[in-house]
């Protein structure tokens, strides 16, 4: 930290001319800067407490600075930053152009860096909790099968489905990434993500399950047997697998909670090729 302005002198113009001479044949400390200039030293006598016979022997500013780190004088540490940074500010304001503070005043500004500093450390700021992104792993011999679906709004391209099956220690099973042959409705897209999951569970024999996927109205529609409309053949086949597991469960899970099933749709939708892994994670 260099000052960049100079000592108190009547006109402020030669001031700035007489600190650019001073530093041409010497440059200026630190020390000087802040502490035994007119100008700092009419602020520091202003201190009640200032040891100033300790100012006005100081010949590293370090060395200041560590006296008054020592146990006796670290009570007075805050002070003395508040006064060098008041006394910084105040020939910044000289090199400038604009009015600098008489001593009075500038002991004023010290003093009330201190006091703002001590009432907001006073203020009770509790810490906002972070909300719980992850995944929870189920019940000893369950497995948890996230599903999700991609498609683009406008209907170009294709769309793809993610699913991902892990244990309860969160080990995964199988993951997959698979791009469909075109673009399907967004629901469509989620029925099909849910379809791919139990063919896979299928697959791998399991009996205890746990299927989640973030789209609410076709975990709505199968825990209600809606087998009408349109999306009525998928209710149909999605129920009818039930019978396939010694237990089965669809439940709605938020889409922060069912990363890792959406991050496959997407790759799979935006590359359009498919993926499948066993028991490694997929490397994205």
């Amino acid at each position: 930290m260099r000052p960049t302005a100079p000592c108190r002198k009547a006109n402020p113009n030669a001031a700035r001319f007489h600190l650019y001479t001073q530093r041409q044949r010497h440059p200026e400390s630190l020390s000087h800067a802040l502490i035994s200039c007119d100008l700092a030293l009419s602020v520091w006598s202003l201190w009640q407490d200032c040891p100033i016979e300790k100012l006005l022997n100081v010949k590293d500013f370090n060395d200041l600075v560590l006296h008054f780190c020592s146990p006796l004088l670290d009570k007075h540490l805050d002070f003395f930053f508040a006064i060098a940074w008041s006394i910084w500010h105040n020939r910044n304001k000289i090199i400038h152009n604009e009015s600098r503070l008489p001593p009075g005043l500038n002991w004023d500004f010290a003093k009330n860096i201190i006091e703002e500093f001590e009432k907001a450390s006073t203020w009770d700021y509790t810490p906002l909790q972070p909300p719980l992104h992850s995944w929870a792993a189920p019940s000893l011999g369950f497995a948890k099968v996230n599903v999700d679906g991609a498609c683009s709004i406008d209907g170009s391209g294709i769309s793809g489905v993610g699913v991902i099956i892990r244990d309860e220690s969160g080990g995964v099973i199988t993951a997959l990434s698979k791009a469909l042959p075109s673009h399907f409705p967004a629901e469509w897209t989620e029925f099909i993500a849910l379809e791919q999951g139990i063919l896979l569970a299928q697959e791998l024999n399991l009996t205890h399950v746990i299927f989640k996927s973030d789209a609410s109205s076709v975990i709505s529609a199968i825990s209600q047997g809606k087998t009408g409309g349109s999306m009525g053949h998928f209710v149909h086949s999605i129920r009818a697998a039930n019978s396939y597991f010694f237990y089965c469960l669809f439940q709605h899970v938020k889409r922060d909670y069912n990363r890792a099933a959406y991050e496959l749709a997407q790759v799979a939708k935006c590359n359009q090729v498919s993926n499948l892994w066993k028991c490694v994670i997929p490397p994205f």
